[in-house]
């Protein structure tokens, strides 16, 4: 399968008086912690269905989801496709999430 998604734009961002860099970090992760309930509200903002893979980096649902990279890290996909990955179980605990 193949999905729409966006990550980090390399742009800099404040976030509790700390300068950063938004980067979606690479390597091979696994699925930590997951929220299904719907709409959690993040650190940095609104996240659909999230599936937590390294510190609080995650693959979400959003209602924006442009063909270039926006988000401050985390990878962020259609909500429709996130409601598909908790119905068919394409994710769970423990799914390996590989970022290259």
């Amino acid at each position: 399968m193949t999905f729409n998604t966006s990550t980090a734009n390399g742009e800099p961002y404040e976030f509790e008086g700390r300068d950063y860099t938004a980067r979606t970090p690479t390597g091979d992760f696994n699925v930590w912690y997951t929220y299904s309930s719907g709409w959690q509200d993040g650190e940095l903002g609104e996240m659909y269905r999230p599936m937590y893979y390294s510190g609080n980096y995650a693959i979400h649902g959003s209602a924006f989801i442009p063909p270039y990279p926006a988000s401050h890290g985390c990878s962020r996909l259609s909500s429709a496709a996130m409601d598909m990955f908790w119905n068919e179980g394409i994710m769970s605990m423990g799914t390996r999430v590989l970022v290259v």
